[in-house]
């Protein structure tokens, strides 16, 4: 299955989406970096601490053969250009990220890729394996990656939580559907994606899937959700981190990233699965005949306590008396107006997006006619 990650205006993310999505789902996927304006995936990318090699890119597809080849192939002038394209890519022609997910990245500058055949590169993803997260960037209706955006069994547009980005999209999903469907002869599968605060992101998500069912392309969005802004976690799967342990399990971003996960499954029917993670169980220390034992209390907490034989073992106290409050009512924590005021005060979250009210998009819904060409684009 081909799937096109892309975007409207500035860099709300297609690129970190492709990534988080494909490692969310269990199993293994590829992700090629086919943004005809450049990208920077081989910059940002280092599995285990290392640069990646500069080949294969996605100009080996655009060429029609892969720049590493299997060794099971022999290259002759007898191969002709359309059996080296239809190499695996999962085993011929990408980088290992992990153990589930393969990145092929693209080139640097628009210049590069000025002369890339991108019916070449189509024909390629369409007939991998393993499912195909390809992020095109910032997309249009005149854009080279049209093909590609053609071909996907789902496009995920992307878009930031702000009032400007969700408008943006929305311009672009009103000239991009009726293209795509002009020329498969059918409307798109579109999911819509918000990349916010993890505090603010579901909430962003309803209001934009609001707003996307008031307009003419509303049949063709068969789904919205939200991706966390997670950088930190971001940086660990750029690395090669194993997106199914700890720390990044159970992070904001591969959280998110696995809703998303589930939501483009019940679309497009893309099997997806959780991997099984063998728990390391700690040896168990043998305890001598004169060592005193500790016990647990409900809670689970080891307290300690040695046990004699002869001693007496006094007499818990009442809660009341711990309380110092006989009259029934819970004892007043101190601080504790302090903690409730924090927890209703605004300001930055962990993720590094500030957790304000989420901004109302009820302007959008009296905005003018729409723009002139010149604007939207």
């Amino acid at each position: 299955m081909l799937f096109a990650v892309c975007s409207d205006r500035g860099s709300p993310g297609s690129t970190s989406t492709a990534l988080a999505l494909a490692a969310a789902r269990g199993l293994p996927a590829l992700v090629v970096e086919a943004d005809p304006y450049g990208g920077d995936l081989a910059l940002r990318c280092q599995p285990g601490g290392h640069p990646m090699a500069p080949t294969p890119t996605v100009l080996a597809l655009g060429a029609g053969r892969a720049e590493r080849p299997p060794a099971h192939a022999q290259l002759t002038d007898a191969t002709s250009n359309q059996e080296r394209r239809r190499l695996d890519l999962w085993h011929d022609g990408s980088h290992e990220l992990n153990s589930l997910l393969r990145v092929v990245p693209g080139f640097l500058t628009a210049e590069q890729g000025a002369t890339l055949a991108w019916p070449a590169v189509t024909a390629t993803l369409e007939l991998q394996t393993a499912p195909v997260f390809a992020d095109l960037g910032r997309i249009h209706v005149g854009s080279p990656s049209m093909p590609l955006a053609c071909a996907a069994d789902a496009l995920i547009v992307v878009c930031r939580g702000d009032m400007a980005s969700v408008q943006h999209m929305m311009w672009r999903l009103e000239h991009l559907v009726p293209a795509v469907a002009e020329r498969n002869g059918r409307p798109p599968v579109v999911i819509a994606l918000v990349v916010a605060s993890r505090r603010n992101g579901a909430r962003a998500a309803r209001q934009v899937a609001e707003l996307l069912g008031e307009t003419p392309v509303a049949p063709a969005v068969r789904g919205t959700g939200w991706l966390a802004w997670d950088p930190a976690s971001l940086v660990g799967l750029q690395e090669g981190a194993d997106p199914w342990t700890k720390p990044l399990r159970g992070s904001p971003l591969m959280k998110s990233a696995r809703n998303v996960m589930g939501l483009l499954g019940a679309v497009t029917s893309l099997e997806y699965s959780e991997p099984v993670i063998a728990r390391k169980q700690a040896p168990r220390r043998r305890r001598s005949a004169d060592e005193p034992r500790t016990v647990s209390l409900s809670a689970g907490l080891d307290v300690g306590v040695t046990l004699e034989p002869s001693a007496e073992q006094p007499t818990a106290p009442p809660i009341d008396d711990l309380a110092g409050n006989r009259s029934g009512r819970p004892a007043e924590v101190p601080g504790s107006e302090t903690v409730a005021a924090n927890n209703g005060a605004k300001g930055a979250s962990g993720d590094g997006v500030t957790d304000g009210p989420v901004p109302s998009f009820e302007r959008l819904r009296q905005r003018r006619g729409p723009a002139q060409d010149g604007e939207r684009l």
